[in-house]
C-alpha cells in the first residue's frame, strides 16, 4: 500500500445519499488527489462486514 493513501469510509451509500453526500466524497476526492494524495472509497453498507484491520 502507497506511503501517501488515504481511505475514504463512505458509510451507507445507499441509505444516506439523501443530502448529496455522495458528492462530498467526491469533492474530498478531487481536493486530495490535486494535492498530490492517492485516495480509495471505501463502500460499507448496512450489514456489511467492517475490516478493522484494512484502516
Amino acid at each position: 500500500m502507497a506511503d501517501n493513501l488515504i481511505r475514504i469510509a463512505y458509510l451507507y451509500e445507499d441509505l444516506m445519499n439523501t443530502y448529496g453526500d455522495s458528492g462530498d466524497v467526491k469533492i474530498l476526492r478531487y481536493f486530495l488527489q490535486k494535492k498530490g494524495w492517492q485516495t480509495q472509497i471505501d463502500n460499507i453498507f448496512l450489514g456489511s462486514q467492517f475490516n478493522r484491520g484494512r484502516l
